[in-house]
C-alpha cells in the first residue's frame, strides 16, 4: 500500500511539473516585469520612455531567447555579444542563473 502511495505522489508531483513548465510567453512577461522594475529605479523622464518600451523590448528579447523544454522545467538562454542572461523556468517561476553585466561595460 505504502508502494502505490509513493506511486502516485510521484506521478502527482511529475503532473504538476510538466502543467505549469513556463511557456515562452510567460518568459515574456517575466522579462516584461523585470524591464519594469528596473525603470522604476530611475528618474522620471527615463520611466516614462521606459514604461513604454518595455513591452517592445521584452518582445524583442523573447524572440531572441533559445528554450529548451524538458517536460518539467525549460532553459532559456540570450545571447547579446559576450554577455548570455540564463534562466530556469519551473512551476511558472523563473530562476536567473547568470545575468549579463553591462553596468561594468558602460563605465569602461
Amino acid at each position: 500500500m505504502k508502494l502505490l502511495a509513493c506511486v502516485i505522489a510521484v506521478i502527482a508531483v511529475a503532473g504538476l511539473l510538466a502543467y505549469t513548465n513556463p511557456t515562452i510567453e510567460d518568459y515574456n512577461q517575466f522579462i516584461h516585469n523585470g524591464i519594469l522594475k528596473e525603470v522604476r529605479n530611475q528618474d522620471p523622464a527615463v520611466q516614462l520612455f521606459g514604461s513604454a518600451m518595455s513591452a517592445l523590448a521584452s518582445g524583442l528579447v523573447a524572440s531572441q531567447t533559445v528554450r529548451e523544454d524538458f517536460i518539467f522545467f525549460s532553459t532559456y538562454e540570450l545571447r547579446v555579444g559576450k554577455e548570455e542572461l540564463k534562466a530556469v523556468g519551473i512551476l511558472r517561476n523563473f530562476y536567473v542563473t547568470k545575468k549579463p553585466d553591462f553596468k561594468s561595460k558602460k563605465s569602461n
